[in-house]
Protein backbone atom coordinates (compact mmCIF):
# COMPACT_ATOMS: atom_id res chain seq x y z
CA UNK A 1 0.00 0.00 0.00
CA UNK A 2 0.78 3.45 -0.70
CA UNK A 3 2.24 5.46 2.18
CA UNK A 4 -0.26 8.18 3.43
CA UNK A 5 -0.04 11.55 4.55
CA UNK A 6 -2.56 12.71 7.19
CA UNK A 7 -3.56 16.02 5.97
CA UNK A 8 -5.95 18.76 7.28
CA UNK A 9 -9.04 19.35 6.99
CA UNK A 10 -8.71 22.28 5.04
CA UNK A 11 -6.47 20.44 2.40
CA UNK A 12 -9.15 17.71 2.21
CA UNK A 13 -11.24 20.60 0.71
CA UNK A 14 -9.06 21.06 -1.93
CA UNK A 15 -9.22 17.19 -2.85
CA UNK A 16 -12.53 16.61 -2.71
CA UNK A 17 -12.78 15.40 -6.39
CA UNK A 18 -9.31 12.91 -5.89
CA UNK A 19 -11.95 11.01 -2.56
CA UNK A 20 -13.13 11.90 0.91
CA UNK A 21 -10.44 9.62 2.67
CA UNK A 22 -6.54 10.87 3.02
CA UNK A 23 -5.71 7.58 1.99
CA UNK A 24 -8.11 7.05 -1.18
CA UNK A 25 -7.29 7.53 -4.61
CA UNK A 26 -8.95 7.07 -8.24
CA UNK A 27 -8.96 3.93 -10.16
CA UNK A 28 -9.69 4.29 -13.85
CA UNK A 29 -10.82 0.19 -14.04
CA UNK A 30 -13.52 0.82 -11.93
CA UNK A 31 -16.67 1.19 -13.55
CA UNK A 32 -20.20 2.90 -11.99
CA UNK A 33 -23.03 0.69 -12.54
CA UNK A 34 -26.75 1.29 -12.10
CA UNK A 35 -28.29 0.89 -8.67
CA UNK A 36 -30.48 -2.22 -8.31
CA UNK A 37 -34.16 -2.12 -7.01
CA UNK A 38 -33.78 -4.09 -4.50
CA UNK A 39 -34.20 -2.47 -1.20
CA UNK A 40 -33.16 -3.75 2.39
CA UNK A 41 -34.47 -1.80 5.31
CA UNK A 42 -31.47 -1.27 8.29
CA UNK A 43 -33.33 -2.57 10.98
CA UNK A 44 -33.85 -6.12 10.21
CA UNK A 45 -33.87 -8.33 12.82
CA UNK A 46 -30.05 -9.67 14.34
CA UNK A 47 -29.37 -13.42 13.47
CA UNK A 48 -25.38 -13.34 14.07
CA UNK A 49 -24.71 -11.14 17.21
CA UNK A 50 -21.92 -12.54 18.82
CA UNK A 51 -18.28 -10.98 19.70
CA UNK A 52 -16.26 -9.90 16.79
CA UNK A 53 -13.69 -12.42 17.38
CA UNK A 54 -16.19 -15.12 16.67
CA UNK A 55 -17.71 -13.06 13.65
CA UNK A 56 -17.64 -14.80 10.23
CA UNK A 57 -15.49 -12.98 7.94
CA UNK A 58 -15.35 -12.13 4.29
CA UNK A 59 -13.28 -10.68 1.53
CA UNK A 60 -14.81 -8.45 -0.96
CA UNK A 61 -13.67 -6.25 -3.62
CA UNK A 62 -10.32 -4.13 -2.57
CA UNK A 63 -9.04 -0.75 -1.53
CA UNK A 64 -5.38 0.54 -2.39
CA UNK A 65 -4.55 -2.57 -4.11
CA UNK A 66 -5.55 -4.85 -1.24
CA UNK A 67 -8.69 -6.77 -0.73
CA UNK A 68 -11.25 -5.96 1.27
CA UNK A 69 -12.24 -8.15 5.51
CA UNK A 70 -15.23 -7.50 6.33
CA UNK A 71 -16.99 -8.72 9.25
CA UNK A 72 -20.82 -10.48 8.63
CA UNK A 73 -23.45 -8.34 11.33
CA UNK A 74 -26.70 -9.93 10.27
CA UNK A 75 -28.48 -12.17 7.96
CA UNK A 76 -31.48 -12.93 6.40
CA UNK A 77 -33.53 -13.86 3.49
CA UNK A 78 -30.16 -14.40 1.25
CA UNK A 79 -28.87 -10.79 2.03
CA UNK A 80 -26.26 -9.93 4.22
CA UNK A 81 -25.03 -6.87 6.24
CA UNK A 82 -21.10 -6.64 5.96
CA UNK A 83 -19.16 -4.07 8.31
CA UNK A 84 -15.79 -3.61 7.88
CA UNK A 85 -13.40 -5.28 9.65
CA UNK A 86 -10.72 -2.46 10.01
CA UNK A 87 -10.83 1.34 9.51
CA UNK A 88 -9.67 1.81 5.84
CA UNK A 89 -8.93 5.40 5.97
CA UNK A 90 -9.71 8.69 7.28
CA UNK A 91 -12.25 10.76 6.17
CA UNK A 92 -14.70 14.14 7.47
CA UNK A 93 -18.15 13.38 8.20
CA UNK A 94 -19.04 17.12 6.88
CA UNK A 95 -16.37 19.20 5.11
CA UNK A 96 -17.76 22.75 5.33
CA UNK A 97 -19.00 23.91 8.20
CA UNK A 98 -23.14 24.04 8.77
CA UNK A 99 -25.51 23.62 11.52
CA UNK A 100 -27.38 20.13 12.17
CA UNK A 101 -25.55 18.27 9.04
CA UNK A 102 -28.09 15.35 8.66
CA UNK A 103 -26.83 12.18 6.93
CA UNK A 104 -28.71 12.96 3.81
CA UNK A 105 -26.78 16.35 3.46
CA UNK A 106 -23.11 15.04 4.87
CA UNK A 107 -20.17 14.76 2.78
CA UNK A 108 -18.74 11.24 3.46
CA UNK A 109 -21.98 9.93 1.97
CA UNK A 110 -21.19 11.61 -1.04
CA UNK A 111 -18.09 10.54 -1.38
CA UNK A 112 -18.80 6.62 -0.06
CA UNK A 113 -21.83 5.84 -2.74
CA UNK A 114 -19.37 7.96 -5.14
CA UNK A 115 -15.78 7.66 -5.32
CA UNK A 116 -15.47 4.39 -2.80
CA UNK A 117 -17.59 2.40 -4.07
CA UNK A 118 -16.18 2.89 -8.17
CA UNK A 119 -12.89 2.25 -6.45
CA UNK A 120 -13.68 -0.41 -4.08
CA UNK A 121 -15.49 -2.93 -6.42
CA UNK A 122 -15.70 -3.77 -10.04
CA UNK A 123 -19.15 -3.62 -12.02
CA UNK A 124 -19.55 -7.16 -11.22
CA UNK A 125 -19.35 -6.55 -7.61
CA UNK A 126 -21.33 -3.75 -7.81
CA UNK A 127 -24.52 -5.68 -9.00
CA UNK A 128 -24.27 -7.80 -5.58
CA UNK A 129 -24.54 -4.50 -3.62
CA UNK A 130 -28.31 -3.90 -2.44
CA UNK A 131 -29.76 -0.23 -2.68
CA UNK A 132 -30.32 0.20 1.37
CA UNK A 133 -33.01 2.21 2.44
CA UNK A 134 -31.53 4.24 5.74
CA UNK A 135 -33.39 5.79 8.69
CA UNK A 136 -31.44 7.44 10.89
CA UNK A 137 -32.74 8.11 14.29
CA UNK A 138 -33.48 11.34 15.22
CA UNK A 139 -32.02 13.94 17.79
CA UNK A 140 -32.48 17.18 19.57
CA UNK A 141 -31.30 20.14 18.77
CA UNK A 142 -30.17 23.77 21.09
CA UNK A 143 -34.52 24.27 20.97
CA UNK A 144 -35.34 20.72 21.59
CA UNK A 145 -36.62 20.07 18.34
CA UNK A 146 -36.29 16.27 16.85
CA UNK A 147 -34.41 16.27 13.71
CA UNK A 148 -33.30 12.98 11.63
CA UNK A 149 -33.14 14.22 8.38
CA UNK A 150 -35.02 12.49 5.07
CA UNK A 151 -34.88 8.66 4.86
CA UNK A 152 -31.98 7.94 1.87
CA UNK A 153 -31.35 5.22 -0.54
CA UNK A 154 -28.00 4.06 -0.55
CA UNK A 155 -25.44 1.27 -1.51
CA UNK A 156 -22.70 2.33 1.24
CA UNK A 157 -23.21 3.66 4.44
CA UNK A 158 -21.91 4.24 8.00
CA UNK A 159 -23.65 2.46 10.74
CA UNK A 160 -25.72 4.42 13.03
CA UNK A 161 -25.27 4.90 16.76
CA UNK A 162 -28.27 2.40 17.39
CA UNK A 163 -27.12 -0.15 15.13
CA UNK A 164 -23.57 0.27 17.02
CA UNK A 165 -24.99 -0.40 19.95
CA UNK A 166 -27.13 -3.23 18.36
CA UNK A 167 -24.32 -5.34 16.60
CA UNK A 168 -21.88 -5.32 19.19
CA UNK A 169 -21.98 -6.96 22.64
CA UNK A 170 -19.61 -4.40 24.69
CA UNK A 171 -17.79 -1.13 24.12
CA UNK A 172 -14.66 -3.96 23.50
CA UNK A 173 -16.15 -4.90 20.54
CA UNK A 174 -16.66 -1.68 18.76
CA UNK A 175 -12.93 -0.67 19.09
CA UNK A 176 -11.40 -0.75 15.19
CA UNK A 177 -7.64 -1.11 14.25
CA UNK A 178 -6.23 0.66 10.99
CA UNK A 179 -3.61 -2.03 10.49
CA UNK A 180 -2.23 -0.30 6.46
CA UNK A 181 -1.17 3.59 9.26
CA UNK A 182 0.57 0.78 11.95
CA UNK A 183 -2.15 2.03 14.22
CA UNK A 184 -3.33 -1.37 16.07
CA UNK A 185 -3.67 -2.34 19.63
CA UNK A 186 -6.09 -0.86 22.14
CA UNK A 187 -7.07 1.47 22.40
CA UNK A 188 -8.16 1.15 18.73
CA UNK A 189 -8.65 4.13 16.18
CA UNK A 190 -11.62 6.53 16.59
CA UNK A 191 -14.11 5.80 13.36
CA UNK A 192 -17.56 7.56 12.53
CA UNK A 193 -21.24 7.31 12.65
CA UNK A 194 -23.72 8.21 10.30
CA UNK A 195 -25.59 9.49 13.42
CA UNK A 196 -25.28 13.81 13.76
CA UNK A 197 -25.22 14.90 16.80
CA UNK A 198 -25.39 18.71 18.87
CA UNK A 199 -21.40 18.30 19.49
CA UNK A 200 -18.93 20.77 17.80
CA UNK A 201 -21.27 23.75 17.67
CA UNK A 202 -23.96 22.40 16.50
CA UNK A 203 -21.62 20.54 13.68
CA UNK A 204 -21.02 17.18 15.72
CA UNK A 205 -21.62 13.69 14.67
CA UNK A 206 -21.33 10.38 16.62
CA UNK A 207 -18.10 8.89 16.90
CA UNK A 208 -16.45 5.54 18.49
CA UNK A 209 -13.89 6.17 20.28
CA UNK A 210 -10.11 4.12 20.81
CA UNK A 211 -11.70 2.33 23.65
CA UNK A 212 -15.06 1.84 22.18
CA UNK A 213 -17.62 4.07 23.51
CA UNK A 214 -20.10 6.32 21.87
CA UNK A 215 -19.16 9.80 22.20
CA UNK A 216 -20.09 13.04 20.55
CA UNK A 217 -17.55 14.04 18.12
CA UNK A 218 -16.68 17.15 15.99
CA UNK A 219 -17.58 16.40 12.10
CA UNK A 220 -15.45 18.73 10.73
CA UNK A 221 -12.46 16.56 12.02
CA UNK A 222 -10.72 13.55 10.51
CA UNK A 223 -11.65 10.04 11.94
CA UNK A 224 -11.82 6.70 11.15
CA UNK A 225 -14.08 5.69 8.31
CA UNK A 226 -15.79 1.90 8.15
CA UNK A 227 -18.25 1.48 5.80
CA UNK A 228 -21.34 -0.61 5.58
CA UNK A 229 -23.07 -2.66 3.00
CA UNK A 230 -25.78 -5.10 2.15
CA UNK A 231 -24.93 -7.91 -0.32
CA UNK A 232 -26.99 -10.46 -2.40
CA UNK A 233 -26.08 -14.02 -1.63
Amino acid sequence: MNKMKRVTCAALAGILTLGMCSCGKKSDERKKTESTTSIVETTAEVTTIGEVKDRETRQFGTYEGKPIEWIVLDSKDGKTLLLSKNVLCRGIYQEEFQLLTTWEKCTIRTWLNGGFLNMAFAADEQEKILLTSIITEEYADYEGNMIGGNPTEDKVFLLSEEEAKKYFLSDTDRIAEWPEEGWTGNPGFPWILRTACMGAGGAGVKKVSGDGLIYDGDGLAQDGIRPAIWVQE
